[in-house]
């Protein structure tokens, strides 16, 4: 009986294997493109490694956003060109598949929930723009400055503008109430809540201030200064699971910008830190950790929300100028079917059951990711001489493990039995 469950397990393995060598050629890397100029640099998204800049667009490009599934990246370019456009691109291939003619900049370029719509303002006109053609479909002449626009649905729009919020119908083409703000009080950056209940926008001048808004009645419900903050106000975004609000500061040319997070419910602030001097919007990668894009500085602050604290600095010199905004995607296969050979990397047992155990012997620090074979993270972490990654709530099967760090990207096999 014993023999018999031998050659079972030993058959499970091989089976393990089989599925690992088929999978294993066709795993997605995360890829992030960066705007800022008239070029779009893409970076592995994990090891924050340069790949290639896309080239062809006709002016500068700022504002970028993806599709929910990754596939397409969207842009404009701004400024006064005789030409400016709107472009989408293969996410894969990275290739411009199309652009249209936009009148004037493509400034505050929004994406709905539903993929349908793009949504961008020129300082005075809303633009809805069908994501499949990139013509536009609608337009609301505010006939007022805008700073920036936030979505509430396909169909209804806040925009800020000076000391009001405004809200547009684009189904009937008319202002449907607005948020009065006192004289010299103008607002800024937008966000909503997840429910649909709140709004939430930052002062455009100093003392830097966020307000909170009940968009029951339109009014606001109670603002709170952002103190400690260096320099102005600059974005704002919404944690994952709406338990925080991230508010970026800018700096100064003599000190650091200010990344915070902000209660919802009381505009408490919990923690302040600092960050490279720079102005840019914030984004989300895949594995949950903040970007936060550093115009003036040329680089990209990584902040780790978990552990409150910006885990790298990415300097952006060598191949853009200015980076003012991400977006992620799943960008192209990554062959992880030969696995790094380096004796100053051990992981041990293997196979394992509960937990396996990185070793290394240099002195350079890496992050590590445990990726199922699909490329899903299951793990992340820290390898600091040793770590030990619990294996316990995983199936069994074959997990991939990439350390990297800005000099080296390894990868390392681990069989769960």
């Amino acid at each position: 009986m014993r023999k018999i469950n031998l050659h079972i397990k030993e058959y499970k393995l091989l089976i393990v294997w089989l599925s690992y060598l088929i999978i294993s050629s066709s795993m997605q890397a995360q890829e992030v493109f960066i705007g800022g100029n008239n070029t779009m640099p893409v970076l592995d998204a994990e090891t924050y490694q340069y790949k290639e800049s896309i080239q062809g667009f006709s002016s500068q490009t700022r504002w970028v956003q993806a599709s929910s599934d990754g596939n397409f990246i969207y842009t404009g370019t701004i400024y006064f060109q005789p030409e400016l456009n709107l472009y989408k691109i293969d996410a894969t291939t990275h290739e411009i598949i199309h652009s249209s003619p936009v009148p004037f900049t493509v400034q505050d370029l929004e994406i709905s929930g539903d993929d349908q719509y793009l949504f961008h303002h020129n300082s005075t006109t809303v633009y809805k723009v069908d994501t499949d053609d990139l013509m536009a479909v609608d337009s609301f002449n505010l006939g007022k400055i805008i700073r920036y626009i936030e979505i509430y649905d396909e169909n209804t729009i806040y925009a800020s503008s000076t000391e009001r919020i405004y809200k547009l119908d684009f189904t009937g083409h008319t202002v449907m109430d607005s948020v009065v703000f006192d004289a010299w009080n103008s607002p800024a950056e937008l966000i909503i809540n997840q429910g649909k209940t709140k709004l939430y926008s930052l002062k455009s001048s100093m003392p830097n201030t966020i307000y909170k808004i009940e968009l029951l009645n339109h009014e606001i419900e109670m603002s709170a200064p952002l103190t400690g903050s260096i320099g102005m106000t600059n974005d704002l975004i919404f944690a994952e699971d709406g338990s925080t609000i991230y508010v970026s500061t800018n700096g100064n040319q003599d000190m650091d910008g200010s990344l915070l997070e902000v209660d919802p419910l009381d505009l408490s602030i919990s923690t302040l830190v600092n960050k490279d001097p720079g102005s840019g919007v914030m984004s989300f990668d895949p594995d949950g950790d903040l970007w936060i894009p550093n115009n003036t500085s040329n680089s990209i602050s990584v902040y780790d929300p978990a552990n409150h604290e910006v885990v790298h600095a990415i300097n952006t010199s060598d191949y853009l100028g200015g980076p003012f905004m991400v977006a992620f995607s799943e960008g192209g296969s990554v062959d992880v079917s030969e696995e790094t050979k380096t004796p100053d990397i051990t992981v041990f047992p293997v196979p394992a059951k509960n937990h396996v155990r990185l070793n290394t012997h240099k002195n350079s620090d890496y992050r590590y990711m445990l990726l199922s074979i699909s490329g899903e993270t299951k793990r992340s972490g820290i390898l600091k001489n040793y770590a030990e990654i619990d294996l316990t709530d995983l199936p069994e099967g074959i997990y991939i493990i990439r350390l990297y760090n800005e000099t080296e990207n390894l990868t390392k096999k681990v069989v769960k039995e």
